[in-house]
């Protein structure tokens, strides 16, 4: 029974780095568990090899892999540009308000637009980065 804290780096012992694969060999000629299991993952590699190493998947099954797969969605790009926009309106509501003394009806409007848009950017992104819509 291998070493617990060594089983996953023994499962992918070919893909470590350098470092890593020379601290697994050196446990693993210290250890007969280790070497046993590492023995056994290595000869199930070369059976599956030689097992599958002539199979190809046929095109139809390739075609309706590629076909299934889930173009990446647009929604965080959309929001992005409507928090950038969202932003400016600000800025352009403050830059008025400083500059030309808009009256404050209008500056009022300005900002509560400006903020709902910013509200519902950040409410729409936290929601595309949630579980729910994936």
């Amino acid at each position: 029974m291998p070493c617990a804290e060594f089983e996953a780096k023994l499962i992918d012992h070919a893909n470590l780095p350098d470092a890593d694969r020379r601290l697994v060999s050196e446990h693993v000629a210290a250890c007969a568990g280790c070497r046993e299991y590492l023995a056994a993952l290595e000869s199930m590699d070369r059976q599956l090899e030689a097992h599958f190493s002539g199979i190809t998947a046929p095109d139809r099954l390739r075609t309706s892999v590629f076909a299934s797969a889930e173009a990446p969605s647009r929604i965080p790009e959309l929001l992005d540009g409507a928090g950038w926009i969202a932003i400016l309106g600000i800025a352009v509501a403050i830059g008025w308000y400083e500059r030309l003394m808009v009256d404050v009806a209008t500056l009022a409007w300005i900002g509560a637009s400006a903020s709902v848009v910013a509200v519902l950017w950040l409410s729409l992104r936290w929601l595309s980065s949630s579980e729910s819509l994936k």
